[in-house]
């Protein structure tokens, strides 16, 4: 008598991920190919435990869009492409486009030289967008500070010109 299995359409003995002892726990090392399925594992999805993606008996229920898996800290204000910006060695680990900050404000100089959390107080929490451009957004103290400056020592200049009485 064979048994059906519950995994659906996979067609891989039994002995490759459960133990002679019982079906739980699988095996520490499950002997399953994932490269031959629609969804090979890379970089950090390679170290994740089978059973945090494959909570669901049939084992092809499993979503492939980071979304189905991933929680968007940037509530889609990024849109849904995540490759854009992250790749799957981890999510703090931006591609080099959003490092080179290549959009309508490129890093040059001393900007080039910053944390994102620095201008983008939001960024722990995945906010990146509605920052002003204009330098004053973030400079205007140093302005005040520089044009405060300036006028003291336009101030004391013209004061030693006067005659003295």
């Amino acid at each position: 008598m064979t048994t059906r299995s519950p995994h659906g359409p996979l067609a891989i003995p039994c002995e490759n991920c459960h133990t002679a002892a019982g079906w739980r726990p699988i095996r520490a090392v499950p002997e399953f190919d994932h490269n031959k399925t629609r969804y090979p594992l890379r970089e950090m999805h390679e170290k994740v435990q089978c059973t945090q993606c494959h909570f669901k008996p049939v084992f092809t229920d499993v979503g492939k869009n980071c979304e189905e898996c991933h929680a968007d800290i940037h509530q889609r204000k990024m849109g849904t492409n995540c490759a854009q910006c992250h790749t799957v060695r981890g999510w703090n680990i931006a591609v080099q486009r959003v490092k080179d900050h290549q959009n309508r404000f490129p890093l040059f100089g001393a900007h080039a030289a910053v944390q994102c959390e620095d201008c983008h107080k939001g960024a722990a929490v995945g906010q990146f967008l509605g920052l002003s451009t204009a330098c004053a957004s973030c400079h205007l103290r140093d302005y005040q500070d520089y044009e405060s400056e300036s006028r003291q020592r336009k101030v004391r200049d013209h004061l030693r010109l006067l005659p003295l009485f």
